[in-house]
């Protein structure tokens, strides 16, 4: 976990994943629960989450199931800013 925004409410992660890998099940599942229960295991509301990986490649490659979990998928485009990735 990257950190936690109080005032967009929302829940940050990095991942990176190796060619021919993937992010975990276990993983997914875990914040598809934190994103149904809409807070954190302390209560803190949460309203987004969303995972940042290093490139566009890697990110399109993980964005079916973070997509399918209510998670927004972000990726570091050449010129170095924060785009969103989409299906």
């Amino acid at each position: 976990m990257l950190g936690y925004h109080e005032a967009s409410r929302c829940l940050e992660h990095t991942a990176y994943v190796a060619d021919g890998q993937h992010i975990l099940p276990r993983e997914i599942f875990a914040l598809r629960a934190l994103r149904a229960a809409g807070r954190l295991d302390d209560r803190t509301p949460l309203e987004k989450i969303r995972v940042s990986f290093p490139d566009r490649a890697m990110a399109l490659r993980e964005i079916g199931p973070l997509h399918d979990s209510g998670v927004e998928v972000l990726f570091l485009n050449a010129s170095g800013e924060w785009e969103t990735a989409s299906e």
